[in-house]
């Protein structure tokens, strides 16, 4: 199993800051040597929460769009979930505001516009707040930046805008382990960025290219969410740091420092109007 998860890595580009790439390689990693294998706790679905017609809808941890990939090995939420959550909220009339309750490092790009639309079309029904609380970082910052409102916590930290691929070489273990790997393809490119060797120069443009394509896209969708400039985002949104609330909110990433309850009593008061 764990073989079939560093292949889904290298097969993958992520928005995720490298604090928690590196937190899942470090877990998986250890698994190839064969382990045993360590009993995580199931991943459990963050509760819908409603105060009367405001609606709290958490996004924690490692975002993925099926949400099935990292569930023994790291807190995940799928973007489909999600999307499909927004959806029915934002056709239930009972329903006034939503807010997004963020504490997400990024994950996957695969979703994420789909995710992002969603958001954004849901914007024209409700008034849909998120907040991060305690961290907005790349991808949940992709999807969340599409609310009509952004606010981080006082403590909180925003951004990680860019992308990242990890390609891990396995041969060196491949052949203390006695095997050799023979890859029978059609496709001059179909074994390209395999595990089994080191990565060529082909697979490493295929990689950089990849990469590159998916974060000018990652900086388009912030441009548009944020109603700016692409060469703002790129050149004053952090190049792929976090920020803290202050910093966000001077750079125009977010529009308040406000805690999740702060928002949660603002838009309560607001509703009953």
């Amino acid at each position: 199993m764990y073989k079939n998860i560093i292949n889904a890595i290298n097969a993958n580009v992520w928005a995720i800051i490298p604090a928690k790439m590196e937190v899942i390689m470090n877990v998986l990693l250890p698994r190839l040597d064969g382990m045993a294998k360590v009993d995580y706790e199931a991943v459990t679905k963050q509760p819908i929460n409603r105060t009367g017609k405001v609606v709290v809808l958490p996004i924690r941890g490692t975002m993925t769009q099926h949400g099935d990939m990292f569930s023994e090995v790291s807190g995940m939420v799928s973007t489909d979930r999600i999307g499909r959550q927004i959806e029915q909220l934002a056709d239930d009339p009972s329903v006034k505001s939503i807010i997004l309750d963020v504490d997400s490092p990024g994950g996957s790009v695969y979703g994420l516009e789909e995710l992002t639309q969603k958001i954004r079309a849901a914007t024209n029904k409700k008034r849909i707040i998120s907040v991060a609380n305690s961290l907005m970082a790349s991808a949940a910052y992709y999807t969340g930046s599409a609310a009509s409102k952004v606010y981080a916590a006082p403590g909180s930290q925003v951004g990680s805008i860019g992308t990242i691929a990890v390609h891990v070489d396995q041969s060196k273990a491949i052949e203390e382990a006695g095997l050799k790997y023979t890859f029978v393809t059609a496709g001059k490119y179909k074994a390209l960025g395999n595990s089994s060797e080191p990565l060529s120069e082909d697979a490493m443009n295929y990689y950089q290219d990849q990469v590159n394509e998916y974060y000018e896209m990652f900086l388009q969708a912030v441009a548009k969410n944020r109603s700016t400039t692409k060469s703002k985002v790129k050149s004053e949104y952090g190049q792929g740091k976090v920020l803290s609330a202050k910093n966000a909110l001077s750079t125009g990433m977010i529009d308040g420092i406000r805690t999740l309850d702060d928002v949660i009593s603002m838009e309560t008061r607001r509703t009953r109007r």
